[in-house]
């Protein structure tokens, strides 16, 4: 029962993975969710060379965890693509129970790229984000964070144009303000907090 997910893009939800016995007060599944920002569609579906990189055709494969099953490709792969020494698609046949067991999620990021003559002589990969974010859901009873020390609260005054800010006791000087560096004082090194 090994899960494997081609993701909808026409129809986009959250992935949640937990635990049957795990439940917050309410009732409701402690979970994780997989939050992968750098999905991208498999564009190779006709090739023989997927086989290489099995694992480039799913957004997100989950496994029960094997001793022998940890990594999803092999630099060998690059030799004979067609019959690799690995092939990630052995991981999923196995058809492995995945309730509440160890699990192990192969995630995919990618983009698009559009060749432009910006990429002479080589292509700029600084605009690229490649985000994944497990973020709990349902763990706690209220947002955590209205617990942090150092909150700023900050509002237009209805009666003029000023901002009305509240520090919650917080001082100015506090290290949740970045410490201002002149020019002529930066050496290319960010000072400590």
């Amino acid at each position: 029962m090994d899960g494997v997910l081609e993701y909808s893009f026409g129809h986009p939800k959250y992935h949640l993975i937990y635990n049957h016995k795990s439940r917050n007060k309410f009732g409701s599944h402690r979970a994780y969710r997989i939050q992968n920002d750098a999905m991208s569609k498999f564009m190779l579906h006709n090739s023989n060379f997927g086989r290489a990189a099995g694992w480039a055709r799913y957004q997100m494969a989950v496994t029960k965890y094997q001793d022998m099953e940890d990594v999803s490709s092999s630099i060998y792969a690059q030799n004979d693509p067609f019959d690799p020494v690995l092939d990630f698609h052995r991981f999923l046949e196995n058809n492995d129970d995945l309730v509440d067991e160890d699990l192990v999620l192969w995630l995919t990021t990618g983009s698009y790229h559009i060749p432009h003559s910006e990429d002479t002589p080589s292509v700029s990969t600084s605009a690229n984000q490649y985000t994944v974010v497990f973020s709990p859901y349902n763990f706690f009873p209220t947002c955590p964070t209205v617990s942090f020390s150092e909150t700023l609260h900050i509002k237009r005054n209805k009666n003029s144009d000023s901002l009305d800010v509240q520090t919650f006791g917080t001082e100015v000087e506090s290290k949740c303000f970045q410490k201002e560096t002149t020019y002529e004082e930066f050496n290319g090194s960010t000072p400590p907090v």
